[in-house]
């Protein structure tokens, strides 16, 4: 194998092993018991305006994708300009939180409650992941 990488405009990075690096360590019959509440609802009833009006400081919002991440990161400084430094350490991406949750709760973020948008497209190993690593209480 050489230092070169060939790549086109269909080459994707998978973070699979970088994934399995950020949980290979847990201690899964020693990780606490995890409180789920679910809030459901159709596309457009108000699910995001919701989390947008019960955000606390504290608090870390996850979402499946990029674009709604920052969706939910402009939604929330038009709400609350004041505050907008929130936004880029508490709404992330599932996938980059348990990557470089490490790395982020080394420089001393603490969370108290985790909320996660479109639970339901993720696996249920991603949320269960992203709670121990957040160790919301």
């Amino acid at each position: 194998i050489t230092n070169n990488i060939l790549t086109s405009d269909d080459t994707y990075i998978l973070n699979d092993l970088r994934l399995y690096n950020s949980v290979k360590n847990t201690d899964i019959p020693t990780t606490p018991d995890i409180r789920l509440n679910l809030v459901q609802g159709v596309p457009g009833c108000g699910k995001n305006t919701f989390i947008l009006n019960n955000y606390r400081p504290g608090d870390l919002v996850l979402f499946p994708t990029i674009d709604a991440a920052l969706d939910f990161r402009k939604r929330y400084s038009d709400l609350h300009p004041n505050q907008s430094k929130y936004a880029n350490d508490s709404f992330r991406i599932i996938n980059s939180f348990l990557i470089n949750s490490t790395l982020h709760l080394q420089q001393g973020n603490r969370y108290e409650r985790l909320i996660i948008d479109e639970a339901l497209m993720l696996h249920a190993g991603d949320i269960l992941f992203a709670a121990n690593l957040a160790k919301v209480p």
